[in-house]
């Protein structure tokens, strides 16, 4: 009898480009709008947005401890840097880069040896926005 595998797969989809009126679109208040710590002498001046930048972070696991055992990396339109994080990318240590090619549904895979990479506090992904379009992690 065959035995068991424990690994498992997570996968990320990076289906939003970075936006600065991802969340509000471009517009002045016609009413109060307070900024933390700020203030203008002559009123509020300008038209106001909300959006996201171009980093993106992705929790594999939480903070949990987990191994990770291989990966598939789905380029996006640009090459990229992707950095594996023992911890959160705020206080965490980077492990490992891996970069992807930059040609648009172009894949990577990668088995890593013997008993793979061990994150003891957890494993995040950290990337720019537009340079993946999916990433495959298997884990145990």
């Amino acid at each position: 009898m065959a035995g068991r595998s424990d690994v498992q797969a997570i996968t990320v989809s990076d289906e939003v480009a970075a936006s600065t009126t991802f969340i509000a679109a471009a517009a002045r208040p016609n009413t109060a709008f307070t900024l933390a710590n700020t203030s203008f002498a002559s009123e509020y001046a300008a038209n106001v947005s909300v959006g996201s930048g171009t980093l993106a972070a992705q929790a594999v696991l939480g903070s949990n401890r987990v191994r990770l055992k291989g990966f598939s990396i789905v380029s996006g339109g640009s090459a990229g840097v992707i950095n594996f994080y023992n911890g959160a990318p705020e206080d965490g240590t980077i492990l490992f880069k891996s970069r992807t090619i930059g040609t648009d549904n172009t894949t990577v895979d990668r088995t890593i040896p013997e008993d793979g990479v061990l994150f003891e506090n957890g494993f995040v992904v950290n990337y720019t926005i537009g340079t993946i379009d999916m990433m495959t992690f298997f884990y145990a």
